[in-house]
């Protein structure tokens, strides 16, 4: 499952890359499971527009261990198709983005730093701990996607 990550504000290199950290296998690991020769596995792997073949898509995803793959398509087929393209972030906005995420990153810190405080933490600490940080995820997968197309990374 993806959690509280809003998929459409992903790319699918994105989403491949959440699908893989999220399997605990590292890329060769998935590569050797799936049948792929390197060659083709690193192109899978990178913003080359280069894809696996669609009949594997569902051994991809038992070998990934996650739909999260299945649920980025069905978020953005449910909005229509691939949203947008990301707009570039010019400095005014990356400055506010910084602002936000340093904001997000004080309120993991506050939250971790209540649920050390008795050297144990608790379920509903741990899960107030994910919260916080899948804000800090999505709000830092909206800040790479601003900056994709100036750096001169495709998106996929």
């Amino acid at each position: 499952m993806s959690d509280d990550i809003d998929l459409q504000d992903l790319s699918l290199l994105d989403a491949l890359d959440l699908a893989v950290t999220r399997s605990g296998k590292s890329r060769v690991k998935i590569a050797e499971d799936m049948g792929w020769g390197w060659s083709n596995a690193n192109r899978i792997f990178t913003s080359e527009r280069y894809w696996w073949c669609f009949e594997d898509f569902p051994r991809l995803l038992a070998v990934l261990g996650n739909t999260i793959l299945l649920d980025w398509a069905r978020a953005h087929a449910d909005a229509g198709g691939l949203r947008r393209v990301p707009k570039d972030l010019d400095c005014a906005a990356l400055v506010l983005r910084m602002g936000v995420l340093f904001k997000e990153l004080g309120d993991v810190a506050r939250v971790g730093e209540q649920a050390i405080r008795n050297n144990k933490i608790d379920k509903g600490e741990a899960r107030q701990l994910i919260r916080e940080l899948m804000d800090v995820a999505n709000e830092t997968l909206g800040t790479i996607n601003g900056l994709r197309s100036i750096a001169g990374i495709p998106t996929k």
